[in-house]
């Protein structure tokens, strides 16, 4: 099972455009089967088709997007933790650590999605009357489980991800001069919140019928927009302290050299080189990002 999971996650080339066509089509024909697509009568609550289908596709295409960005995302994790093994950064390689699937953290994960999405995304109407409901909306509430299932376990298999590059990060011996080495971890973070807003984006589908409804998004930036800011930082947490730590050192021993040749009662042409070094380290980043980041 987990060579399987290894092939498919890391190896297989068209697993990511397979898994988003594949369910997409699953979720389409299971929505068809439930009478969904533009029904002769709307399920309670809703008040148009437009709003009905733009609910439909987000959560189609979404139940497609989040496996097929997720495999994309821990390749690209795997590169990136390679590029610092074979730099010298890293020691170990990184197929001993993080090619690994996480099965305990992606199950409660899921289960965590699942609660969360049964709790906060249904009407608790639907879920008082869960077993005299028709088609329509018990197919609704298995697409959005489903959702937040998927989204449940996507984050935690990122968080896992971020976790272990953050410590494997904190063995590296940094260098306050060339930071750009580190980018490598700044680019991980970068990927999932561009990954996390990918999705924020799919759920404006919910506005198909041009009405703004705030308890549609609500739910969802509660726990993407706090879940990108982590997998922001978490892979440079390390790195960065590292590098605070070794500036605020490299300032303190240049302004040691400064206050003593400043004492010696005389021209000091050297004094000007060791002022120039002491501005260029106030204005060395310690956290590793470049331009082109």
């Amino acid at each position: 099972m987990n060579d399987m999971a290894d092939y498919l996650v890391y190896r297989a080339r068209l697993v990511p455009l397979l898994a988003f066509v594949i369910l997409v089509a699953c979720l389409a024909s299971i929505f068809h089967a439930a009478g969904l697509w533009l029904p002769e009568e709307l399920p309670p609550l809703f008040t148009s088709d437009e709003e009905l289908l733009g609910q439909l596709l987000m959560l189609t295409i979404a139940g497609g997007y989040i496996p097929a960005v997720v495999i994309l995302a821990q390749r690209r994790s795997l590169s990136y933790a390679e590029e610092l093994h074979v730099s010298g950064l890293f020691a170990d390689h990184p197929d001993n650590w993080l090619r690994p699937i996480p099965w305990r953290w992606l199950t409660l994960g899921a289960l965590a999605g699942l609660a969360y999405g049964t709790l906060f995304n249904l009407p608790f109407d639907w879920l008082r009357q869960l077993t005299s409901l028709n088609s329509q909306a018990l197919g609704l509430i298995f697409g959005q489980n489903l959702l937040w299932t998927l989204t449940g376990a996507a984050i935690a298999y990122r968080l896992y991800t971020a976790r272990l590059l953050d410590r494997r990060a904190a063995q590296i011996t940094v260098d306050i001069y060339r930071p750009t080495r580190l980018t490598p971890l700044a680019r991980n973070g970068a990927n999932d919140v561009l990954l996390l807003a990918g999705g924020m984006a799919l759920s404006v589908l919910q506005s198909l019928d041009a009405q703004f409804r705030l308890v549609n998004y609500l739910s969802a930036m509660l726990v993407i927009v706090p879940a990108a800011a982590y997998l922001l930082y978490r892979p440079m947490h390390n790195v960065h302290r590292k590098l605070v730590d070794q500036k605020t050192e490299f300032l303190a021993a240049i302004n040691l050299q400064i206050s003593e040749r400043a004492q010696g009662g005389g021209p000091t042409p050297e004094l000007e080189l060791l002022l120039q070094h002491r501005d260029r380290l106030k204005q060395s980043h310690t956290w590793p990002f470049d331009l082109a980041l």
